[in-house]
């Protein structure tokens, strides 16, 4: 038994500094929500970008439900039980971004710009570019952000 626990601990102490390395890029912990937004407002206002930005950040949904086959297609998920991150359960948040008057390199740069300085991992879940006119295009883009808290209940502890 000795032996094995040993094992255990070389593992874990191994994974140890992989483990701080995602709580400080705000993947694992209390999600930022309020510095994601903070932060876009910042990288809009760095790369110069007209103030057409508008944005909407949704609740967030725990993982398990991204893929839920009993809801309705194209229904949004429904309100988890459970307060989305109990018992360390990964999270999902969207952030959608529109942008009016905008061209297709200034969304790149901005996206670049609010990669570089937001705490937290995100991929661009979707982007649509329309309504081109002379000033430029219209993007609405999803950023979705995952999370998972790092505080596990006693309960689910044991």
């Amino acid at each position: 038994n000795l032996a094995n626990l040993q094992g255990d601990l070389s593992n874990l102490q191994a994974d140890v500094g992989r483990f701080a390395i995602l709580r400080e890029q705000g993947v694992v912990g209390r999600a930022d929500r309020a510095g994601w937004v903070e932060q876009l407002l910042a990288s809009r206002a760095r790369t110069g970008l007209p103030d057409t930005l508008s944005y909407t950040l949704q609740p967030p949904v725990p993982v398990s439900l991204q893929g839920d086959s009993t809801s309705d297609a194209g229904a949004a998920p429904t309100a988890p039980q459970a307060t989305p991150g109990d018992a360390g359960q990964a999270v999902f948040h969207d952030l959608d971004v529109a942008l009016t008057n905008i061209h297709e390199q200034e969304l790149l740069a901005l996206l670049e710009d609010y990669r570089a300085h937001a705490k937290g991992r995100f991929r661009v879940n979707a982007c649509v570019l329309s309504a081109r006119t002379e000033a430029g295009l219209t993007a609405r883009c999803t950023l979705r952000f995952f999370t998972l808290p790092d505080d596990v209940p006693a309960a689910a502890a044991q």
